[in-house]
């Protein structure tokens, strides 16, 4: 097997594997992270409106 073809057979992992992979996923957290504490005001909101 030549080296073009063990490379072409890992696919697409070998392009997303860069050294900005760690800022990558960090800004794919932040839609999370803006969820979930919307999520908890919600709740937070709830708790204190109901007796």
């Amino acid at each position: 097997m030549h080296e073009n073809e063990s490379q072409m057979k890992s696919g697409p992992a070998v392009y997303l594997h860069t050294d900005r992979s760690p800022v990558i996923g960090g800004a794919l957290l932040i839609p999370y992270l803006i969820w979930t504490s919307f999520a908890a005001y919600l709740n937070y909101a709830i708790m204190v409106l109901n007796p």
